[in-house]
């Protein structure tokens, strides 16, 4: 049976979509609003006090559509099988597996092409596309390999070579820098976090500093 597969980010994308569009629509009606409202402030108050009201409501939806939207991109981020918002006719959970099978359509198609679907614009918080679970797997091996490594190996090099203290502070300055660098270039931290992160590997790299000469 071929696999029926929907993912609650695409409902997410069609409100973000239709928020943003009622947001324009609203801010343009007020500019309206106050342009032919000129010399007549009191009769066009009651119009503008409603249209404010609903472009803050907007404001709000499109805010909380926003956050939901980046928990989905972190949740993505874990891979297809632990990925909460993909519900899948193959799933394990017999409820959902049964959902799947029989309330959609036997010949469900999707709503627009693949060659339509890349010509859309593109929405904030992605990649989107489907990621399978070996490919998660295999960026968390490979990230922690680096990480194993930029700790490691300037390590082993203050311990085995590095028997000037200068050289050892050195290490530890030019690490930090590397560090420091790739991480502001690669991640989507915010500076809060990126300072913090810098300052907890740099603290596991000073404690090898001052190692004494003469125990080697």
């Amino acid at each position: 049976m071929k696999r029926k597969q929907w993912t609650s980010s695409h409902f997410n994308g069609c409100t973000y979509n239709y928020l943003e569009a009622q947001l324009l629509t609203g801010v343009n009606k007020i500019v309206e609003t106050m342009d032919t409202g000129k010399g007549k402030l009191l009769s066009n108050a009651a119009e503008m006090e409603e249209l404010m009201a609903k472009l803050g409501w907007h404001l709000h939806e499109y805010c909380d559509a926003v956050r939901d939207r980046q928990f989905m991109r972190i949740s993505h981020e874990l891979g297809y099988k632990y990925n909460p918002f993909i519900i899948s006719s193959r799933s394990k959970n017999m409820l959902e597996a049964k959902l799947m099978s029989e309330l959609l359509p036997k010949q469900a198609r999707r709503v627009l092409t693949r060659e339509q679907d890349k010509k859309m614009a593109k929405l904030p918080g992605g990649p989107w596309e489907h990621r399978g679970t070996l490919k998660a797997q295999t960026e968390r091996t490979v990230i922690a390999l680096i990480g194993s490594v930029m700790l490691v190996l300037p390590m082993t090099f203050m311990i085995f070579w590095g028997r000037s203290r200068a050289w050892r502070v050195a290490t530890v300055a030019t690490c930090t820098a590397v560090f420091a660098l790739v991480l502001a270039r690669y991640s989507y931290r915010t500076p809060l976090e990126v300072l913090q992160a810098t300052a907890a590997y740099t603290a596991i790299l000073v404690v090898f500093v001052p190692i004494e000469e003469d125990l080697f």
